[in-house]
């Protein structure tokens, strides 16, 4: 998985913050909801590392999943999306 963050509002710089396989102890389960959890370096290359936790519940992680044979499709008919980041 990676995680890439930008300037939301304007263009700007593009900077991937994040980009390892998910591992079971970014994994936690709370209530049903499904918690994954990381540790990123910041937008601004500062030495500062920051948690993210995404909370998906089983209605998100099946619209995720829906999702799967149309981003292969358009995967395999385009080639990767992903770009290249600072």
């Amino acid at each position: 998985m990676y995680v890439v963050v930008e300037p939301a509002k304007r263009p700007g710089r593009r900077r991937e913050i994040f980009n390892r396989p998910v591992a079971s102890t970014d994994l936690d389960l709370e209530d049903g909801v499904l918690m994954l959890s990381i540790v990123a370096t910041g937008y601004h290359s500062d030495g500062s590392t920051y948690r993210f936790t995404i909370g998906l519940t089983r209605r998100d992680v099946e619209h995720v999943l829906d999702a799967v044979p149309a981003v292969s499709a358009e995967h395999a008919a385009r080639g990767p999306r992903r770009e290249r980041v600072a």
